[in-house]
């Protein structure tokens, strides 16, 4: 297997910070995800993977070998084709129509989130699961098939 190492160029139109309301005083450390905002060059929904092409974002698709390079990471929020998206690319995310098992995330086709790698096109690990409906993200390098 080979690692793909292309450099991902991403046309990002505001950095922001998501969650990580403030709690009782501890330890100092951040609760907060990292995320970013850029255009959606399609309408997207919540909670999906995406890809960029420079200056907007589309669906990732693990079956499509072109895409293993550009995968952002998990939409925060749906929107229209045009209009700004949350992407986030590192941190919890939470769903109650979630089921995880324990173990790997992966992105499957067409910007869904799966626990079983594609069988075709590239692997790339999206996340883990920390519990049947959360998940960290924590996009992985894709690993291409020989």
């Amino acid at each position: 297997m080979n690692h793909c190492t292309d450099l991902l160029e991403v046309n990002v139109t505001e950095l922001i910070e998501v969650g990580g309301r403030q709690g009782v005083p501890g330890p100092v450390g951040s609760g907060s995800n990292i995320a970013f905002r850029t255009v959606a060059g399609q309408d997207l929904e919540r909670l999906r993977v995406v890809r960029s092409t420079g200056d907007k974002t589309y669906y990732a698709d693990a079956e499509i070998e072109a895409h293993a390079g550009h995968v952002l990471g998990v939409t925060d929020e749906a929107n229209t084709q045009g209009l700004g998206v949350d992407v986030i690319v590192s941190g919890t995310m939470r769903e109650v129509a979630w089921n995880w098992g324990d173990g790997p995330i992966y992105l499957g086709s067409n910007g869904n989130l799966t626990q079983s790698p594609s069988a075709t096109g590239f692997i790339i690990q999206i996340g883990v699961a920390i519990s049947d409906t959360e998940m960290f993200v924590n996009v992985q390098q894709p690993i291409l098939r020989a």
